[in-house]
């Protein structure tokens, strides 16, 4: 299927303007610069009642000027204005159902279970691509490598620009682990990352048994069995950070998952690493038990989650190495009294 033009599509509401709202990608010809033909890209969009931005997302891929899309949508039985949206779109989707599914990994995968194209991508229903950002992806993937990672912008739900998702380079498959039993990852931005077929057909679909850090998860496996991802210096895509993206509660799923993920892969780590893994646990499970502290006391008085922080450390003294820990106790008992220089206070709780 070749992109829509602006003229194709349903007409914007009155107060949208911009990209993809009233701008549009420069249509591409038929063939690429040197007489092969484009390669199918095919994009999953996964929804559940994020009718609000849905349609941001849908035009942002349909104006992009591609001559080979297949674009697909799996909504998993909204029940907001999502739907309407996406009939409104259909006669330029290739493939979509609503119908209730397990969750995130759940309707990415089946949307990739109808997927043809010789390159994948899935991009949330509260994100969206950067103009002409499947022209940077189709002409760089196919010359060689695997995957493809480009930047991300990190926007707010009144568009200003809130942070700058770089790829981070990685060293080795033993570091990214080290990062897991952290609590954490290594940087990739989901939206900005495509993969060829060959890809998916070897490393199999998204772990549904995560449902907060499968893309990293999947990441990983891509990476073990093909190396590093071809970084661009690019902005591809814009994520979303709405009410709904992140809450403490999440947070403490995130970096529950991630340590999961972690002590799975903990085999591949280097011996040394390996005895050091039981105390990246245990810092860990600190961590979470003080995620669990501030969500069980949001809105609380100070003196409340003093004396909260307080007790979570006798029980769990290892917080004393945790710098976001380090951070609250700076922030909610020294800062109103002792003044402790910048440099300082960087090194050991990451404030500034």
């Amino acid at each position: 299927m070749r992109c829509s033009t602006l003229k194709d599509l349903p007409t914007p509401p009155e107060n949208k303007t911009g990209w993809p709202w009233t701008q549009e990608s420069l249509q591409l010809p038929d063939k690429m610069p040197n007489g092969n033909p484009w390669p199918k890209i095919s994009i999953v969009t996964p929804n559940y009642n994020h009718g609000r931005f849905i349609e941001e997302t849908i035009r942002s891929v349909l104006l992009q000027g591609y001559p080979n899309l297949e674009y697909i949508i799996i909504d998993g039985g909204s029940n907001d204005s999502s739907i309407d949206i996406i009939r409104r779109y259909e006669k330029w989707i290739t493939y979509w159902v609503s119908e209730p599914d397990r969750g995130h990994p759940d309707a990415t995968n089946k949307g990739f279970m109808h997927a043809r194209g010789d390159i994948f991508c899935w991009l949330n229903s509260s994100d969206w691509f950067e103009s002409g950002a499947l022209k940077i992806i189709a002409e760089i993937l196919p010359e060689g490598g695997y995957w493809v990672v480009g930047d991300c912008l990190v926007v707010d739900e009144s568009y200003k620009v809130i942070g700058h998702y770089i790829p981070e380079v990685i060293s080795t498959a033993a570091y990214w682990v080290e990062q897991f039993l952290k609590g954490s990852s290594v940087r990739l931005p989901q939206a900005s990352a495509f993969w060829n077929k060959d890809v998916w057909l070897n490393i199999g679909s998204l772990n549904e048994n995560f449902q907060y850090v499968f893309d990293h998860e999947f990441f990983f496996r891509v990476y073990r069995t093909f190396g590093r991802p071809i970084i661009i210096n690019r902005t591809l895509s814009h994520f979303r950070w709405h009410r709904d993206s992140k809450t403490c509660a999440a947070f403490m799923k995130v970096t529950s998952e991630n340590l999961q993920v972690g002590i799975e892969n903990r085999h591949i780590l280097p011996l040394l690493k390996q005895l050091k893994t039981p105390f990246f646990i245990v810092r860990t499970r600190g961590r979470l038990k003080l995620y669990e502290v501030l969500e069980l006391n949001k809105g609380a008085k100070d003196t409340r989650i003093i004396l909260c922080l307080l007790k979570a450390l006798l029980n769990h003294p290892i917080l004393l190495l945790d710098r976001m820990f380090l951070g609250f106790i700076y922030q909610k008992i020294l800062k109103p009294h002792l003044r402790i220089p910048a440099w300082l206070l960087s090194k050991f709780t990451g404030l500034y």
